[in-house]
């Protein structure tokens, strides 16, 4: 019998070698199938979770009350209405007081709308804070520079609008003792920190609930 070929010889052995190898005979199989590759594949061993942090907590939101007075008491049912429903969030009461009249610094009416904006910049720019520009009725176009309950703070704001070279500001009584109604807000700090009254309660007294009264500046 004549003797096999050295070249077929060296594939057998070769095939046998690569099939051995398959079924992990040599110790290098991937055995299993597919699950086993993948798994290999992802080392769960070496898998590290890594925390990225606990999120900062929201930040608390602060609440605050600001008393608005000087209002007869359909006026502060039309303003309540209006303020909520501009906002949601304010809460709003009415409460009976018998408020003594108050004390209005102002400057008197200028010719037109653009004079006394104007005047207002110029104020603004002096460091004067409470200005708000009237702009219904018989002191359309004067500026309001704050509404006090007590004649002494009325003279002593003129006083430092004087030092700050404001001269043509002046002090008027208004309003006759009696009863009003006040109106308190309650609602987040920011809102109300920027409240702005509608043109029609511009002559309104805004402040802290149990606080003095002053006009919002604008």
């Amino acid at each position: 019998m004549r003797a096999l070929p050295a070249t077929f010889v060296g594939l057998l052995l070769a095939n046998g070698l690569l099939y051995a190898y398959g079924q992990g005979l040599l110790g290098g199989a991937r055995g299993g199938g597919e699950p086993e590759r993948l798994g290999a594949q992802l080392a769960p061993e070496k898998i590290k979770v890594v925390s990225v942090g606990t999120p900062p907590p929201a930040a608390a939101v602060s609440f605050a009350c600001r008393s608005i007075s000087g209002l007869a008491r359909e006026q502060a049912e039309r303003l309540a209405q209006q303020l909520q429903a501009a906002d949601k969030q304010l809460k709003t009461e009415l409460r009976q007081e018998e408020e003594p009249a108050s004390f209005w610094v102002f400057i008197p009416p200028l010719p037109d709308r653009a004079q006394a904006e104007r005047k207002a910049a110029e104020l603004r720019a002096l460091g004067v804070r409470n200005v708000l520009i009237i702009q219904e009725g018989p002191n359309r176009n004067a500026i309001s520079l704050g509404v006090f309950r007590g004649e002494q703070g009325a003279n002593d704001e003129l006083a430092a609008l004087r030092r700050r070279g404001v001269r043509s500001a002046r002090v008027e009584a208004r309003g006759a003792a009696g009863p009003k109604t006040i109106v308190e807000l309650h609602g987040p700090a920011p809102g109300l920190d920027q409240l702005r009254l509608p043109a029609e309660f511009a002559a309104a007294a805004v402040g802290p609930c149990g606080g003095a009264a002053k006009t919002p500046a604008q």
